[in-house]
C-alpha cells in the first residue's frame, strides 16, 4: 500500500490497473479508499458532502471532532476448493478436511494452499519417476523431465482440480492445464527441424513466462499424474465409485436418480437419450436445420451415471446458501446486511465477515457432523432399490446384489446383477468433524 499510494490516488493513469488480476473488483476498491482518505483532507472542513456517508461524532475526551467513514463496499470470501470441502466432509476424510482449511485455525495462522499442496505432490511423484532411471520402461521419461523442471506452478493445475470433484472430462481438463499456455509456432518450427525425434512436435509456451516450454503430449501426462495424485491423497475415487455404483442401479433400471436435501427437497436426475433429425421450418427456401429431441422413457446412461456427482455437489452448495442466507437477514444482529453470492463465494461488509463464518460452520456441522449426510444418501437410496427395482432386496445388507429386470435390443426380458455400493469403505464414524468445523477460521478466506 505505502509504495503504491501515490499511484491508488491516481489510478486513472492505469499503471496498477494493467496489474490487476480482477481489474473491476480493483477499480472499486480505489474508488472507496480515494473516499476514505477524503476525510483527512477535508477534517476541518464543515461543508461535507452528504452523499459521501461522511459523518462526524464528538470525541469521547471532549477534543473535538473526529470523521466517521461508513462504507458498503463488499469484501469477498472464497471457499477453498470448494467441491474437494464438501467431498471431505461427506467421507469424513480427517486428511483431507485438513488440506482444504477445515481445520483448527485463528487469524494469526497462514490457510492452507491446496493447489500448492498438489503442486508440491505432482513434483515428489515426477522426483520418484526420474529416480526410477529407466528409460526403456517409462514411456513418458522425457515428459516427466520437462515437467518436474519447470516446477509446476499451482496457477497451471488449479483450474482443473477445482473441476474434478464434478467429473469434467479428461479432454476438458487438459484443455484447462493449456489455459496458461499458448502454441509457440517458431519454436515448434525450431524443434521439429531437429534430428531428434523426442523434440517432434507442437510445443507451448507459459503466457507469462517465455522461458517455460511444454510438449504437446505433456498435458496429457500432466493429467495423468494429477489424477494419480489426487485419487492417492483424497476420498475423490472412493466416492466417485460409490456415487457411480448408485447412478448405475438406477440408470440400468432406467430410472431417474433421486436424493433429498437436507431442506426436504427431492431431487429426481433425469437426462434421456437424444437423437437428431433434420427440420425444413420454412417452406420458401430449402435450408434444413438439425436438432436434438429427446428419446421420450430412455434414460441416457453415461450422461446420469457422470452427472450425479457433479450435481449433487451443486445441490449442496445451494443448500448451504440457503440455509446462510435465511440465518444471515432473521437472526444477523448487524444493522447493515449487504449480501451477495455466487455459488461457494460470497460478498459482505467487513462487519459481517466474522458472521459468514460462524454461520458456515455452524451449517456444514449441522449437514455432515450430526447427520452424517452421505448415511442420510445411502438410506434413502436403499429405500428407493427396494420399492422401484428389486423387491426382494434386503436393505440392511453390506455388499447387497440388486436384480435388476430389463429388456435388450431384441426386446426380450433379462436380469442385470448389480452389488449395492459398500458406503463403509468410505465413511470414517469414529472422525469427529464438528471439533474442527468449530475453530476453523479460513474455511472461507
Amino acid at each position: 500500500m505505502d509504495n503504491n499510494l501515490e499511484n491508488i490516488k491516481n489510478f486513472h493513469n492505469g499503471l496498477l490497473i494493467k496489474e490487476a488480476e480482477s481489474k473491476l473488483l480493483f477499480i472499486a476498491f480505489c474508488f472507496e479508499f480515494n473516499r476514505y482518505l477524503k476525510i483527512f483532507e477535508s477534517v476541518k472542513s464543515t461543508l461535507m458532502n452528504p452523499n459521501d456517508n461522511i459523518k462526524y461524532q464528538q470525541k469521547t475526551d471532549g477534543g473535538g471532532i473526529s470523521p466517521k467513514f461508513i462504507t458498503y463496499l463488499p469484501i469477498q470470501l472464497d471457499a477453498t476448493c470448494n467441491g474437494f470441502q464438501h467431498i471431505s466432509m461427506l467421507a469424513l476424510d480427517q486428511e483431507l478436511i485438513s488440506k482444504v482449511n477445515i481445520k483448527n485455525a485463528t487469524a494469526d495462522d497462514s490457510p492452507e494452499d491446496f493447489y500448492t499442496i498438489i503442486s508440491n505432490l505432482i513434483k515428489g511423484y515426477l522426483d520418484k519417476k526420474l529416480k526410477e532411471n529407466n528409460r526403456d520402461s517409462l514411456a513418458n521419461y522425457a515428459s516427466y523431465e520437462r515437467l518436474y523442471n519447470i516446477n509446476i506452478q499451482r496457477t497451471i493445475i488449479k483450474k482443473s482440480i477445482m473441476t474434478m470433484p464434478y467429473n469434467v472430462s479428461a479432454i476438458q481438463s487438459i484443455k484447462y492445464l493449456k489455459d496458461s499456455f499458448i502454441e509457440d509456432l517458431d519454436y515448434t518450427n525450431l524443434q521439429n527441424n531437429k534430428d531428434n525425434k523426442t523434440t517432434k512436435g507442437k510445443w507451448f509456451r507459459h503466457i507469462k513466462d517465455e522461458n517455460l516450454y511444454l510438449k504437446d503430449e505433456d498435458f496429457v501426462v500432466l493429467y495423468k499424474v494429477l489424477s494419480k495424485v489426487l485419487e492417492n491423497t483424497t476420498s475423490i475415487k472412493l466416492i466417485t465409485d460409490y456415487l457411480w455404483g448408485l447412478a448405475d442401479i438406477c440408470s440400468q433400471a432406467n430410472i431417474p436418480i433421486p436424493w433429498r436435501l437436507p431442506t426436504g427437497l427431492i431431487i429426481n436426475q433425469s437426462y434421456m437419450q437424444s437423437k437428431e433429425i433434420r427440420i425444413a421450418p420454412f417452406d420458401y427456401i430449402k435450408h434444413t436445420f438439425q436438432v436434438k429431441v429427446p428419446v421420450k422413457e430412455k434414460l441416457d446412461l453415461l450422461k446420469q451415471n457422470r452427472a450425479f456427482m457433479p450435481n449433487l455437489i451443486h445441490s449442496l452448495d445451494a443448500t448451504t446458501l440457503v440455509f446462510l442466507i435465511e440465518a444471515y437477514f432473521n437472526k444477523n444482529p448487524n444493522p447493515v446486511t449487504n449480501f451477495y453470492a455466487i455459488h461457494d463465494c460470497f460478498g459482505t461488509t467487513c462487519n459481517n465477515m466474522q458472521y459468514i463464518i460462524s454461520m458456515l460452520q455452524s451449517i456444514y456441522i449441522s449437514l455432515y457432523s450430526d447427520k452424517k449426510y452421505l448415511l442420510e444418501i445411502d438410506n434413502y437410496m436403499r429405500y428407493y432399490v427396494k420399492d422401484k427395482i428389486d423387491n426382494n432386496f434386503d436393505i440392511k445388507s453390506v455388499g447387497g446384489k440388486v436384480e435388476i429386470s430389463t429388456v435388450n435390443r431384441k426386446n426380450e426380458e433379462k436380469i442385470i446383477k448389480r452389488t449395492f455400493p459398500n458406503i463403509n469403505n468410505i465413511i470414517n464414524n469414529k472422525f469427529d468433524l464438528s471439533t474442527y468445523l468449530k475453530n476453523s477460521f479460513y474455511i472461507i478466506n
